[in-house]
Formats: C-alpha cells, structure tokens, sequence
C-alpha cells in the first residue's frame, strides 16, 4: 500500500466519523436550538462559574497550606 493510498483511507475514514457516520451512530448534521442554547447559558452561568470559583479557593487554601508546611 502506498502512502496515498494509506491517506487516502485515514481522510476517508475521519470524514465518515466527523459526519457522524462512523463509530458514533449520531446525526450526520450538526443542529441546535434556543432551548438547548438557553440551558447551557443558565448552566454556565449558575452551576459551572460558580463552582470553578469556589474550587480555585480550595486550591489556592490547599496551596498555601502546603507552602506555610514547606518552610523552614
């Protein structure tokens, strides 16, 4: 096999798996929707942001802690 051929299998195959027709069994298309955007937009905004800031004082608490356990 040469290498075109090789490419042109591994082109052949990606493409199949990017639409969805390949390993997956998912729509071949790409779709969205206001509900499906506005829940995102709600769960970003109420449970992940807020989250990730509460577990960035963790670590930063966690990092302190380890540096005050460090010195001297």
């Amino acid at each position: 096999m040469s290498f075109d051929e090789e490419w042109a299998g591994h082109k052949s195959r990606a493409a199949m798996w990017l639409n969805g027709t390949g390993g997956s069994g998912g729509d071949a298309d790409l779709k969205t929707n206001h509900a499906g955007k506005a829940a995102a937009i709600k769960a970003l905004s109420t449970e992940i942001e807020p989250d990730t800031g509460t577990a960035g004082i963790v670590a930063d608490d966690s990092t302190g802690s380890a540096v005050t356990g460090f010195k001297g």
